[in-house]
C-alpha cells in the first residue's frame, strides 16, 4: 500500500465550556488535522495540539511542518502491513525531518498507525490486541467560583461522568474551600483529581498532600514548575505516589528521572502520557516500560481511536491498568473537525 496523496488543513475551535487553569484561561484549541490517502486501500487521520509554553513548538511552526509541500515527500512512500512494529523505518524518517516540532511529528505519526489499521479494515485498538472495553473518562472542571463548581459538577455527574479534574494552582486557600464543598455536595462516591498546572510552591504542595487524604482525592498533577521537579523528593513518599507528572513529561529522558533511577526514589508516582501532540505514540509506548513501577493516565486526543490504541498498547506493553483516561477539554465537536472538515 502506497500514500498517494496528503491532506492538512486547521481549525480554531471554541470550547463549549471555556475555564480558567493557574496560568490563564483557555475558550479555544488550534488544532491541526492530517489525512493520509491510500487510493481505495484506505485513510488515516492525524491530529496535533502544540503547546508552546510546554513544548516550545509555536503554532506557525506546526503549521509550517505540516504545510502541503513540507509532507509531499509522504507521497508514494510505501506503508507496510502487519501490525504497526512494521512501521519503525517510516516513523524513524519522520522523526529526523520533524525533530523540532512535536506536536506535527505526532499528527503524522497518528495518520500513519490509522492508515494501517484502516487498510486492513480493523479499529487500531484491535490491531494492537484490544484489553478491555473502555476507561473511566474525567471531565475537567477549571477554575471557578465555588458555586459555579458546584453547579457544573452536577450537570457532569448527572450525564453519566464519574471522574472530575479540578483545575487548582492560583489561590491555595481558595482552592482549599472550593474543594472541600465540592465533595460536601457530591458524597464519597465519584473520584476527584485536582491540577495545579506547576501553580503551587513547595509548602503548598505539601499542603496538598493533608488534602488528599481529608477529601479522599485521587491524585495531584504537576503541582510545582516542571523546572523543580527536584523538589518533589522533599515531600513524603505517600503524597508523591499520588502526584502525576504532565508538563514535566516531554519524552523518554524526562521519563528516567521521574521514574527514579538505581536507588534514587522517583519524584513522581503516575505519569500522565499526553495524546494530544507533546510525544509521539512509539515514545509514549517507551514512557510506559520506563514507569514499570508507576501507574499512567493517558490523556484524551481529539482522535478517540488514538487514544483507545494507546491505552490498550500501554496496558499491554506494561501489563498493567490505568488509572483512566483524562479530558483536555469539556468537549470538542470531535468528528465534525475530524472527519468531516477539508
Amino acid at each position: 500500500m502506497k500514500i498517494t496523496r496528503v491532506e492538512t488543513w486547521r481549525r480554531r475551535v471554541g470550547l463549549t465550556q471555556p475555564y480558567s487553569i493557574s496560568r490563564g484561561f483557555i475558550d479555544a484549541a488550534d488544532l491541526f488535522f492530517v489525512r493520509l490517502h491510500a487510493g481505495g486501500e484506505g485513510t488515516g487521520h492525524g491530529s496535533a495540539t502544540p503547546s508552546p509554553d510546554v513544548t516550545g513548538e509555536a503554532l506557525e511552526a506546526c503549521a509550517d511542518a505540516l504545510a502541503p509541500a513540507a509532507l509531499s515527500w509522504l507521497e508514494g512512500e510505501a506503508v507496510p502491513d502487519g501490525g504497526p512494529d512494521r512501521l519503525a523505518p517510516l516513523l524513524a524518517h519522520v522523526a529526523e525531518r520533524m525533530t523540532a516540532t512535536p506536536a506535527a511529528r505526532a499528527a503524522v505519526d497518528m495518520a500513519l498507525h490509522d492508515l494501517q489499521a484502516a487498510a486492513e479494515g480493523r479499529p487500531l485498538a484491535d490491531l494492537q490486541g484490544r484489553c478491555h472495553d473502555g476507561l473511566p473518562t474525567s471531565v475537567t472542571l477549571g477554575i471557578l467560583p465555588p458555586g459555579d463548581t458546584l453547579r457544573l459538577a452536577r450537570k457532569h455527574l448527572a450525564a453519566g461522568f464519574t471522574h472530575l479534574k479540578v483545575k487548582v494552582g492560583r489561590s491555595w486557600a481558595a482552592d482549599a474551600d472550593r474543594l472541600r464543598r465540592l465533595r460536601r455536595d457530591i458524597g464519597p462516591a465519584p473520584r476527584i483529581r485536582v491540577d495545579a498546572n506547576q501553580g503551587y510552591d513547595l509548602e503548598e504542595a505539601r499542603r496538598l498532600g493533608d488534602l488528599l487524604e481529608e477529601l479522599d482525592l485521587e491524585l495531584a498533577e504537576q503541582p510545582l514548575p516542571a523546572s523543580r521537579d527536584g523538589d518533589l523528593l522533599r515531600l513524603p513518599q505517600s503524597l508523591r505516589r499520588r502526584v502525576a507528572a504532565d508538563e514535566s513529561l516531554l519524552g523518554p529522558a524526562e521519563a528516567k528521572v521521574l521514574a527514579g533511577t538505581g536507588a534514587a526514589p522517583p519524584p513522581s508516582g503516575i505519569f500522565n502520557i499526553n495524546l494530544y501532540g507533546n510525544t509521539r505514540p512509539r515514545s509514549r509506548i517507551k514512557l510506559a516500560h520506563l514507569a514499570d513501577s508507576l501507574e499512567y493516565m493517558p490523556a484524551a486526543s481529539l482522535f478517540h481511536q488514538q487514544k483507545e490504541y494507546i491505552a490498550l498498547r500501554l496496558q499491554r506493553q506494561a501489563k498493567k491498568r490505568p488509572v483512566g483516561c483524562q479530558s483536555l477539554t469539556t468537549r470538542i465537536c470531535h468528528h465534525r473537525h475530524a472527519r468531516g472538515a477539508g
